[in-house]
């Protein structure tokens, strides 16, 4: 007897056309996994000079958030003799946390930084530098907004206090890059703060740069061995920067794992079709004594072949595939691609998992195969068709209804849980689905074909187990786009939301400093407004606040304790109500908006704040500067003092603030009066004459390089909007490209299984054109059966994509009901087509078959 490999190949060759058809839709899958590969490590080694502009080029901070406790020198020197560690620069923090006893005397400075003079220092935002030096032996680097407010340059001098120590003279080196991470910070050479502090030896973090950032976790393993408490910071965004690639490598992962799941159906399909074909040679081989496990190894042997021929197919096909694409990829991801950049490892594992996966897939013809009956064989020559039986039913109908159950149930969990099992369940039912979707389709096609619908529905079902596979395949390809676009267009919907909201109109400046520094001049807003064709409104720097004698409790808002006593920690806020009116309406729900209230200690909130509270116009509450508050003791500070407000108005939402708002609003007037100077934290403006856009953008810089006390920050809606249109097309490209690649799958899949089919039953179609049955009528019978298939396969992953959709947005915390009707309408007109494309070859075969011929045959 022959051996299996050599039978599986005869039997492989023996039809070559089936067979090409077969390993070309195959390798697709494979294709696609290499070609992502190529694609995504290309990406990496991109996207990885991107991360470490954003997020530095160290990849661990390891130390304490205390003063108590520190490393030594000798512990220093042990991380820096790791062999992984390239680089590494030691910080001072002599006054962190707050169990040092300095506070009374430290509290009104920026936070005390020693750093090392080294390149690597100055990969952290802390460490960016405008201008000047790193600061050596009695030297200081200082914030940009403080050197402005101070009239301080290089060179300058200032007096310190650095308990225990005595004051101490020193020289401006250098003056910090102008970002909101450098308002409070200090920095001075580490080994002069410590003598001046008292902590010599002392180091309270240290900064790692490592030769290869794969190695960070031996790293963290021994930093953990060297002391077990230490606070370690391994720049866990910049990892997930470099995994995600901003959310295109999960997306295109999961995208190439559904291609692979359509092409393991499609060689399943293929065995099965496969086996159909040869049902008298295996019964042929039982009856000479060959056993069941050995018509297993057999089949098994066959797709072995075939899915090892398809992969080294699919790999030339995927580099070509990567080498065509990286420009086309480069510009949808936005990243450079200086050239492909090829993983072994990753694609010797991409190879070995396809095989198994594509193998585990034969096991079923395998199995059915072994089964089938030699007499039984030889008195019929098709698979009779497939439901699924009862206990698969059962199965199905229970995930079902557990998936019902855990819907109602609701919460992030239970929608996946029930997203989990409606797939379960939709997978057990799937064959008695696809028999009832093809009979209530003929049904319909009953006007076209007359007679023919009820010969096409049998011929479909009796074909019905590897028919199912290509249901499946036009099942997944439209499911997944029902889901993809649906989640997409969400997303991209409520992105945009967010940003209309954030931005009223259509440009933001942003002052550059923190809650208790100077913001903008009202000069600069008056300058702004005064240009023709300009449109802009003041958003105030408000303070913070915490209420004192707060009597309504059980809110789910920040609290603070004041002597044993919970406080709502809020936000108090200065408004110009007259120009606010004038760019939106104000709505209120009670109340009035007066002016003259609101000088006198009236404040506005809004709706959510009234029903949080249980606040009305007309009620009074006391607040406190958050400044008052002593955080050591949880009480007030000496000399504290309290301001009575009461609620003249209640507005349904502030135009400027979030849903959730918990801020109080009142008139500038009352809040330079009562809590000193104010200032402006934002300037909204939208350039309403477009002929003088360019001259009033150019002012408005002018206007910001001449503002002295910050350094704004420019929004623009339209970038932001352009940002996520882009964003959108991306992953739209990506999602389409999948979506073709399966529908390819499903017509080389149909195609194969209607050559088969035809094959199967070409004594039986000679004999009805011997008959004196038009060719023409068989080949709208043939049509038929094709339709069929993938519209059944349409119309089934419709009705699940729609609902798996739903699920998954209100795992989102999404609860509205939302369909993606152009797609689902797009897959119940095209999967008809892609059916008829499918039967075109197999048609054009059969027009040129002899009806002698065929019935000679057998």
């Amino acid at each position: 007897m022959m051996t299996p490999f050599r039978l599986a190949t005869r039997f492989l060759l023996s039809r070559k056309s089936r067979t090409i058809l077969s390993t070309l839709g195959i390798s697709l899958g494979f294709a696609l996994l290499f070609a992502t590969n190529i694609l995504m490590t290309s990406l990496e080694a991109a996207n990885e000079g991107i991360a470490e502009e954003k997020y530095g080029r160290y990849e661990i901070i390891a130390g304490y958030q205390t003063a108590s406790s520190f490393l030594t020198d000798e512990q220093v020197k042990d991380i820096q003799s790791y062999q992984e560690v390239t680089r590494t620069s030691s910080f001072l923090y002599p006054y962190i946390g707050d169990d040092h006893p300095y506070q009374s005397v430290t509290q009104l400075q920026p936070m005390y930084i020693g750093v090392d003079r080294v390149p690597l220092t100055s990969e952290l935002p802390l460490g960016k530098l405008s201008s000047g030096t790193l600061p050596g032996n009695g030297e200081i680097a200082i914030p940009y907004s403080w050197a402005k407010s101070h009239h301080l340059s290089i060179g300058s001098e200032l007096t310190l206090p650095f308990p225990p120590g005595k004051d101490r003279t020193v020289r401006v080196s250098g003056i910090l890059a102008k970002s909101e991470h450098a308002n409070f910070i200090f920095l001075f050479e580490r080994k002069w703060l410590a003598d001046a502090t008292g902590q010599s030896g002392h180091t309270t973090t240290v900064m790692l740069d490592l030769s290869d950032w794969r190695e960070k976790e031996a790293v963290l393993q021994k930093l953990n061995e060297l002391d077990p408490d230490l606070y370690i910071d391994r720049q866990a965004a910049k990892d997930t920067e470099r995994s995600q690639l901003g959310g295109l490598k999960p997306l295109v992962q999961g995208l190439g794992a559904a291609v692979t799941l359509g092409s393991t159906l499609l060689l399943i399909s293929t065995l099965q079709m496969s086996i159909q074909e040869r049902k008298k040679e295996i019964a042929t081989l039982r009856l000479l004594g060959s056993k069941r496990r050995q018509i297993v190894w057999l089949v098994m042997t066959e797709a072995t072949i075939l899915a090892l021929v398809s992969a080294l197919l699919g790999i030339g096909i995927g580099a070509c595939l990567a080498f065509m694409l990286q420009g086309v990829l480069a510009r949808i991801s936005g990243l450079s691609i200086t050239g492909l950049t090829f993983d072994p490892s990753f694609a010797l594992l991409s190879l070995v998992g396809g095989l198994m996966v594509t193998v585990a897939g034969s096991c079923l013809p395998a199995i059915l195969a072994s089964r089938e009956r030699p007499l039984h064989a030889y008195r019929e020559a098709s698979i009779h068709g497939h439901q699924g039986g009862w206990f698969r039913n059962l199965l199905g109908a229970v995930a079902i209804a557990f998936s019902l159950t855990m819907a109602l149930v609701g919460g992030t969990k239970g929608y996946l849980a029930s997203a989990a099992l409606l797939t379960i369940g939709t997978a057990f039912l799937l064959p008695s689905l696809f028999s009832w979707t093809i009979r209530a389709l003929s049904s319909l096609l009953a006007l076209l074909f007359r007679n023919g619908d009820s010969l096409a529905r049998r011929s479909t079902l009796r074909q019905a187990r590897r028919s199912i596979q290509i249901a499946a395949v036009t099942m997944l390809a439209c499911s997944i786009g029902i889901v993809g676009t649906g989640v997409l267009g969400t997303v991209k919907q409520d992105t945009m939301k967010s940003i209309m909201d954030r931005y009223p109109l259509d440009h933001i400046l942003q002052s550059n400093t923190g809650m208790d520094q100077d913001g903008f001049n009202q000069d600069l807003f008056n300058d702004i407004r005064e240009l023709d064709g300009v449109s802009a409104v003041p958003i105030y720097k408000g303070k913070l606040m915490i209420t004192d004698g707060w009597k309504i409790h059980g809110t789910d808002m920040s609290t603070i304790d004041v002597d044993g006593r919970p406080e709502l920690l809020t936000y108090l806020q200065p408004v110009d109500w007259k120009i606010l009116q004038q760019s939106f309406p104000l709505m209120l729900s009670a109340g009035e908006l007066k002016m003259s209230d609101l000088n006198k200690g009236g404040v506005v909130i809004t709706s959510f704040m009234s029903k949080k509270l249980d606040l009305q116009v007309g009620d009074s509450i006391s607040m406190v500067s958050e400044s008052s508050y002593d955080y050591s003791s949880g009480k007030w500070r000496k000399g504290f003092k309290p301001v009575d407000l009461t609620v003249t108005g209640i507005l349904r939402a502030f135009p400027f603030g979030d849903q959730e708002d918990f801020s109080f609003y009142t008139s500038p007037d009352w809040m330079e009066a009562n809590m000193g100077p104010v200032s402006l934290d934002e300037i909204h403006y939208s350039l309403t004459d477009s002929s003088k856009v360019k001259e009033n953008e150019a002012c408005i810089q002018t206007f910001v390089q001449n503002e002295g006390t910050s350094e704004a920050i420019s929004l623009d809606k339209g970038e932001e909007l352009e940002l996520l249109h882009h964003q959108f097309t991306q992953r739209a490209a990506f999602l389409g490209i999948s979506i073709s690649l399966i529908c390819l799958l499903a017509l080389i899949g149909l195609m194969n299984n209607m050559t088969g089919s035809l094959k199967e039953r070409r004594k039986e179609i000679a004999t009805m054109r011997a008959l004196g049955i038009s060719l023409r009528k068989i080949s709208r019978l043939i049509l038929a059966e094709g339709v069929l298939i993938t519209s059944a396969g349409g119309i089934l992953g419709a009705l699940y994509g729609t609902i798996l959709l739903q699920l998954l947005l209100a795992a989102l915390d999404h609860h509205s009901f939302v369909m993606t009707w152009a797609f689902t309408g797009g897959c119940l007109i095209l999967s008809p087509i892609l059916g008829m494309a499918a039967v075109l070859f197999p048609l054009w075969q059969l027009r040129r078959s002899s009806i002698l011929q065929e019935l000679a045959a057998h």
